[in-house]
């Protein structure tokens, strides 16, 4: 049960602490929007979107910020493209006047995985939502083989030398094409 009042009291040796938790694999997963509310963003001068998705058959949960009114132009055409699309996979006509009236809509979240930063320095492992598609019924998610762990190390690939030895070639993890 979550606390609005701002009490924090329990007793921390009489409570399990949370485990760390896995991200999602990349893929496809049902899920319904359960919780949608308008709030300012924190420069003040702009409101977010804050959506907040349950995967089906998973105890995982999801947040997604829209920044559909800012004064970054591009930021908020973004925002508003990805809830227009949001509303017509969710069977709506239109975008809604009320953040209301996305509760309870179900559609399939395209996830990714990407390698984040805390504020202490600590990487980490979370799901983006790269896409929507409409619902398709399906209750089970249809995660995607990776082609490879995009934040796993590569191991160095060698060549033979001539001393008859094998000679590490240098890896670039540059993926930019230029």
């Amino acid at each position: 049960m979550t606390s609005r009042t701002g009490d924090l009291a329990f007793v921390p040796e009489d409570t399990p602490e949370g485990d760390d938790f896995e991200a999602l694999p990349r893929g496809e997963y049902p899920a319904q929007i359960v919780e949608a509310e308008v709030v300012v963003n924190k420069a003040q001068n702009g409101r977010n979107l804050r959506l907040k998705y349950k995967v089906n058959n998973t105890e995982r949960s999801l947040q997604e910020w829209l920044a559909v009114d800012n004064p970054g132009e591009k930021a908020q055409e973004i925002a508003r493209g990805k809830l227009a699309k949001l509303s017509r996979m969710t069977g709506l006509t239109g975008v809604p006047a009320k953040a209301e009236k996305l509760l309870g809509r179900k559609l399939n979240l395209r996830l990714d995985v990407e390698e984040s930063t805390n504020i202490d320095g600590k990487k980490y492992i979370n799901n983006v939502i790269k896409g929507y598609k409409e619902f398709d019924g399906s209750a089970a998610p249809t995660p995607v083989a990776a082609k490879s762990n995009p934040v796993a190390r590569k191991e160095p690939e060698t060549i033979p030398a001539e001393n008859g030895t094998r000679q590490e070639i240098p890896f670039d993890d540059d993926d930019i094409p230029f």
